[in-house]
């Protein structure tokens, strides 16, 4: 491949670029604000049994200018510590993690997990027992990528054309490859020129590009 990208996703990013809503909203479920989490997370950290340096961390909380008083007073910690070890009545409810635009996305499709248990051959059953492990949420992969690649407001922020990128701190040293995103990976690089030099559609000007996929990071 020759040349540069038609355009740079990262060049005028901004922070508002990051989120949906217009304001960075933190959420401290299942403590109702910030000064209620802090003093949860010094209650469950560093053991049943307070130390010294634990009563300077608490120290530190009740001291913090954005700590306020009357966001913890007459709060319902036990309830707060139920929900946290996910006991509570009501909580963990089967769709309350699904996304709620679901004509944009695709939608959902859930589909039954049935597994066959077998039994040793001395039971009364003596054959595989099927059960029921639950229901599996997902989506077909192809409508989500047409979905979010259709949309103007996404296009400028995918990266569709690899390129190599190279770091020289001055010019008396010699150019060194920088590794890092999936489009600056020679994997992709192969893939773009394989494409390119592949035959195209019939009457087909469209460009033609690699669409890379991460379906997990070594930061998750």
């Amino acid at each position: 491949m020759t040349g540069l990208p038609d355009h740079d996703p990262g060049e005028h990013i901004q922070l508002n670029d990051l989120h949906t809503s217009t304001s960075l909203v933190r959420d401290y479920s299942p403590y109702p604000n910030q000064s209620a989490f802090l003093l949860g997370e010094w209650y469950w950290n560093g053991g049943e049994k307070k130390s010294q340096s634990s009563f300077q961390n608490l120290i530190k909380i009740v001291g913090h200018p954005d700590f306020h008083p009357e966001d913890v007073a007459a709060k319902n910690w036990r309830l707060i510590d139920t929900r946290l070890s996910g006991e509570s009545k009501g909580s963990n409810k089967e769709d309350d993690w699904e996304d709620k635009d679901d004509s944009r996305l695709g939608g959902w499709t859930k589909t039954p997990i049935r597994v066959n248990a077998p039994f040793h051959k001395r039971t009364l059953q003596k054959c595989p027992k099927e059960f029921e492990a639950g229901i599996l949420h997902h989506r077909k992969l192809m409508t989500i990528i047409r979905k979010r690649i259709t949309r103007p407001s996404v296009h400028p922020h995918l990266y569709l054309e690899p390129y190599k990128l190279f770091w020289q701190p001055d010019d008396a040293t010699e150019l060194v490859r920088v590794h890092g995103e999936l489009y600056t990976s020679e994997v992709f690089i192969n893939a773009h020129n394989k494409l390119q030099d592949s035959p195209p559609e019939p009457e087909c000007s469209l460009p033609r590009v690699v669409l890379g996929l991460i379906f997990s990071s070594d930061g998750t």
